[in-house]
């Protein structure tokens, strides 16, 4: 066997392989870098158009709030009394960190951006309504209180002196416009001073004025001298029924108009203007401030509790809750009522009697009947007079009323403690002595027959209880005695009780 060196492979390509792999390899790599290079420059394109959108969009925010401020701050600096611009900025500036950094947002915080840009708009009005009430309040308060057009009495004054700068220390005080959202998402302000929230929907940010009534006082006044009935002229026309004489050395030489006969010609239309046409707050402080004068003893009758409404009673509703409303609403009109025949001049001017043929002056005690014939014959116009919140029932032919009673009892320091009672009474005007009592409490508080001066003519009256009782039932009797004479019949019937206002027996 020969030996011979075997034949050698000499690798020409794996060199070339490698270089081309690194070669590629190297390409590879840099084509990589290549697009990583340009993908990092596109995110910082994107990055760089975000943030400039941001910027755009965090601009145009606080363009939008610098607005909103601008028109919230108008109003603040034109009405420099109340502080606009404080609640309204905190709401703008609200809106705008939710806008700035949620530009994703919930439905509530969609509703404070919407409230931002509409609290401008919102505060002119607002402001308008305060200064409205302002110069409500300041006119008022110009006036005397307790008068007409005036400010109630017991009303609380510092708080509106200081939410409408109305005094030296009202001036130093700050009010505050709060910004809320009522139920519709709508802008509600209020006022807040001295700890106070006055709310411009309720009557929390003016107090109780007292109406101007003159207009009305001066309407009736007219209505009188007006009145189909009454001729002021005739001394024997119905105004002049009843009133009072004047006399000198024992000769009557006038009569003075009868004035309840003029108040009861108004009595209906002042009730319906007072009680209807006025609010119930507005009628009691007017009857509070200026209808309430001293009775006959010179005592002040107390003042009726403000209430917001008056309540509706059934017609025969006798619960205490109606009589004491009905005996408040008959206490205005009849104080209302005093009140217009008080500036009714011409019943205070006398007729004066000249002579002439047809004047035939009444004497005291036909004075005395004609005024015990209207009490008898008109209950229901009389009624008012007797208590408060007097009924007449025609059917039983009794009324019915609340009277305060007066009682005293000693207290465990042996002292006297006073106490008013309302307690329940009545009249039966079947029965001489409901009747007597009837007529003893017309006589005693009709302003005609009030005074020392009166005292014979309100006695001479309460004396014809007496014999009115009789003279019907004489008349009763005799009538009787005819029907039974004309019949044959005559017997005992059971007794029976004159009704003088029906005119019947039962």
């Amino acid at each position: 066997m020969s030996y011979r060196n075997p034949t050698q492979v000499v690798d020409t390509q794996t060199g070339q392989h490698y270089a081309n792999l690194q070669k590629t390899i190297a390409g590879s790599f840099g084509n990589y870098v290549n697009s990583v290079k340009a993908a990092d420059a596109k995110e910082q394109q994107e990055k760089e158009k975000r943030a400039a959108q941001e910027t755009v969009r965090l601009n145009g925010l606080i363009k939008e709030r610098n607005k909103n401020v601008s028109s919230a701050m108008r109003t603040d600096l034109k009405y420099p009394t109340v502080d606009y611009g404080t609640g309204a900025k905190g709401i703008i500036n609200e809106a705008y960190e939710i806008e700035s950094k949620n530009p994703t947002r919930s439905i509530d915080q969609n509703q404070i951006i919407a409230t931002a840009n509409t609290v401008g708009d919102a505060a002119r009005p607002a402001a308008e309504e305060y200064v409205g009430k302002q110069t409500t309040f300041n006119t008022a308060y110009a006036l005397p209180i307790g008068t007409m057009g005036g400010i109630s009495k017991g009303q609380e004054l510092k708080v509106y002196e200081g939410l409408y700068n109305s005094t030296p220390d009202g001036v130093m005080s700050k009010t505050t416009a709060i910004y809320t959202l009522d139920g519709s998402n709508n802008i509600v302000i209020t006022y807040e001073n001295g700890g106070k929230v006055f709310d411009p929907s309720s009557d929390s940010m003016l107090p109780q004025f007292v109406p101007d009534w003159q207009p009305s006082v001066d309407s009736f006044k007219k209505q009188g001298l007006t009145n189909e009935l009454f001729n002021f002229a005739d001394s024997n026309n119905d105004i002049y029924k009843g009133g009072e004489k004047i006399y000198e050395n024992g000769r009557a030489v006038g009569v003075l108009p009868n004035r309840k006969k003029f108040e009861d010609s108004i009595k209906k239309g002042v009730r319906a203007n007072v009680i209807s046409g006025l609010s119930s707050n507005d009628a009691i402080a007017l009857y509070n401030n200026v209808l309430r004068t001293p009775d006959e003893d010179g005592n002040l009758p107390d003042e009726i509790p403000q209430t917001k409404e008056w309540f509706i009673f059934d017609k025969d509703d006798k619960s205490p809750e109606a009589l004491v409303q009905k005996g408040y609403q008959d206490a205005i009109t009849n104080a209302a009522t005093k009140f217009v025949a008080n500036q009714a001049e011409y019943l205070k001017k006398p007729y004066k009697y000249t002579g002439k043929q047809g004047e035939n002056p009444t004497t005291p005690e036909e004075d005395a009947k004609d005024i015990f014939n209207d009490i008898i014959g008109d209950v229901q116009n009389n009624i008012n007079i007797v208590g408060a919140g007097a009924t007449f029932n025609e059917q039983d032919n009794t009324v019915e009323f609340i009277r305060p009673v007066t009682t005293y009892e000693t207290d465990t320091d042996g002292k006297q403690r006073k106490i008013v009672t309302d307690t329940p009474m009545k009249f039966d005007l079947n029965t001489r002595a409901g009747m007597q009592d009837y007529v003893n409490s017309v006589v005693d508080r009709m302003d005609n027959l009030l005074g020392q001066k009166n005292g014979n003519k309100r006695m001479a009256i309460k004396k014809l209880v007496s014999g009115h009782f009789k003279d019907k039932k004489k008349e009763a009797r005799d009538s009787e005695t005819s029907a039974k004479q004309s019949t044959g019949v005559m017997r005992d019937e059971p007794k029976q009780v004159y009704n003088p206002i029906t005119k019947e027996f039962y």
